[in-house]
């Protein structure tokens, strides 16, 4: 308005008007045609705009169940961890062969005693209990013993069944050869195979009882529950947990009657198949004065040395394939035998050697 009252006291005020009059509709007529191209353009920007948002949805979509549907089939190729107790869901067999030398000096005359025992075991898997506990059959298939005492020759061996009907002691043997062991396998708190119970141990001693009776206190004292637990417990103590590469296996075995043995045993895992082993062993003699053996000890005291041995591992197959042990017992015994009290130095030695295999072993 200001610029139209200014120019409307001029000369020239038709030709301005008539100039404004031109270029104000012309103006509006142009800013309605930018309007439109401006909206037409804003128009086209948000169909664009939301073309590209459209497209980046799918693509996300896309991309999302392309990832989900990889993760899926890596997840089902991913193969399923493996038990803990994979090692025994296959039979496998066991050769463990012992050579011992035992040198004992009674009344200043030394007596030396030679053997080698030959055990093959084959272990079959029974059930599983829990996640953390499994049963698995320990069956004795043969035995082969060779043993010199003084000079006597004792040879057995129960796959031949030839030379085994000839042998005076062919009938225990051939009810330890019956003999079978159901072990109750778990996990302790630091992720390694224990063994928790042993049965079938009552049975085995009947079995070998009925051959000699007189034997059968001194069985029922070795056979015992607690002693076949340890006895067995070699069988898995070096193979290691997923995160463990030092650990020790402490045990003690209480035989009534006859003394108790500490063990206590170290083991060092290089990361890939071998475990070093060391080893040590005391006996104390029995605390108590009651004996049902046909003998007595009455005091005991043996320590080892150079207890050292090797573990080969396959973690894969979860068990031990090969095991080596060498250690030295010494000391003294005083035994009772017969009413008379005997004075014994002790020196034993003692190297075992274990293998596992798939397929049967034999004893020689």
């Amino acid at each position: 308005m200001t610029l139209w009252r200014w120019f409307s006291f001029s000369l020239s005020s038709a030709l301005l008007v008539a100039f404004l009059g031109f270029t104000i509709p012309a103006q509006g007529q142009q800013d309605k045609k930018d309007d439109k191209k401006t909206e037409e353009k804003k128009t086209e920007e948000k169909k664009t705009e939301e073309k590209k948002t459209t497209e980046e949805k799918k693509t996300t979509t896309e991309e999302k169940k392309g990832t989900e549907e990889k993760k899926t089939t890596t997840e089902e190729k991913k193969p399923a961890e493996p038990t803990w107790y994979r090692g025994f869901e296959k039979p496998f067999f066991q050769k463990v062969v012992t050579d011992t030398t035992q040198k004992f000096t009674v009344f200043n005359q030394a007596v030396e005693q030679k053997q080698k025992q030959t055990f093959i075991y084959k272990y079959t898997f029974v059930k599983k209990i829990s996640d953390d506990e499994v049963e698995v059959q320990q069956a004795i298939q043969n035995i082969a013993m060779d043993i010199n005492i003084g000079g006597n020759n004792i040879n057995i061996d129960t796959s031949d069944e030839s030379k085994l009907s000839a042998n005076p002691m062919a009938d225990f043997f051939k009810a330890l050869k019956k003999s079978t062991l159901t072990l109750k396998l778990g996990l302790n708190k630091e992720k390694m195979i224990e063994v928790r119970g042993v049965s079938g141990g009552e049975q085995m001693i009947e079995n070998l009882g009925i051959s000699n009776q007189q034997m059968k206190p001194l069985l029922q004292v070795i056979l015992s529950e607690s002693a076949l637990k340890q006895m067995a417990t070699p069988t898995f103590a070096a193979l290691p947990s997923s995160d463990k590469k030092d650990w020790e296996r402490d045990s003690e075995m209480k035989l009534d009657g006859i003394g108790t043995y500490t063990i206590k045993n170290k083991y060092k895992y290089d990361g890939d198949k071998k475990v070093a082993i060391e080893s040590s062993m005391s006996y104390a003699g029995p605390t108590s004065s009651e004996s049902k053996l046909p003998f007595k000890v009455e005091s005991g005291e043996l320590k080892s040395k150079d207890g050292k041995g090797e573990a080969t591992v396959n973690k894969t197959a979860g068990r031990i394939e090969s095991q080596s042990m060498s250690i030295t017992l010494e000391g003294k015994l005083k035994i009772l035998i017969s009413g008379q009290s005997t004075d014994v130095d002790v020196v034993q030695q003692q190297a075992m050697k274990s293998e596992t295999s798939d397929a049967e072993l034999k004893t020689k």
